[in-house]
């Protein structure tokens, strides 16, 4: 009976509407059309607008590499800025079996753990959990693993995690300043097959945009140390 299914139509005019972070239109439609009315699409504007002036549309806040990958542009919302951290369990590390089984019973992976940093979120307790069960050095200390997934352990073990995760924000600092750069001279050097010069500014605008979500779980990593 259709109950409960999302129906999805194309709207002719509609999707021309450029992106505007302080835009929020409201899109509604009647999908109760008969063949006398027809279908209804009615657009609410979220602010009044002068004659002439331009509508625009808000795409949401999605990260900005999807945004690229889907329109063509970074935005400058910093709900978008958003980056990727992958992280390991040292392979030389004396616990490494006892940590690695810790990490896997609470779903995360030793060998190559993926978490998403958004500039203006928290992330996820896990990211603080994981650096804490790899800083651990004892299995005394390890009795305290599932406890370290919620919250501090210690003021030592507190500071050692932040220590080994001040070492994965700059590796990844590092990749992403190494790769805008790359991107940068490639483009000047009319090195089409690494990236075309004519989206060398908006490649160069993506890392730009990851390099600002580091900053903030930075930024959020030296409160947590002057709070210990």
């Amino acid at each position: 009976d259709g109950k409960g299914l999302e129906q999805r139509v194309m709207i002719p005019m509609l999707d021309i509407l450029n992106h505007a972070n302080d835009a929020a239109p409201t899109v509604s439609y009647d999908a109760t059309a008969t063949s006398t009315t027809g279908n209804k699409v009615a657009v609410t504007l979220a602010k009044d607008v002068k004659e002439g002036q331009e509508l625009s549309s808000f795409y949401g806040n999605k990260p900005n590499w999807q945004m690229l990958a889907s329109y063509g542009f970074v935005s400058t919302n910093p709900e978008c800025q958003e980056t990727t951290l992958k992280d390991s369990l040292d392979a030389s590390d004396a616990l490494y079996d006892r940590k690695a089984q810790l990490l896997t019973a609470a779903g995360l992976n030793p060998e190559g753990q993926l978490f998403d940093i958004r500039a203006t979120a928290e992330p996820s307790e896990l990211l603080w959990g994981f650096q804490r069960i790899c800083a651990m050095s004892s299995e005394q200390e390890l009795e305290s693993a599932e406890q370290a997934l919620d919250g501090k352990v210690s003021d030592d073990n507190e500071r050692q995690a932040m220590a080994r995760l001040q070492s994965v924000i700059d590796k990844r600092q590092k990749f992403i300043n190494e790769s805008k750069k790359n991107a940068i001279q490639a483009g000047e050097r009319g090195q089409e097959t690494l990236v075309r010069r004519s989206v060398v500014g908006v490649v160069s605008d993506l890392f730009d945009s990851e390099a600002a979500a580091v900053d903030s779980l930075e930024d959020r990593l030296k409160r947590r140390l002057e709070a210990i």
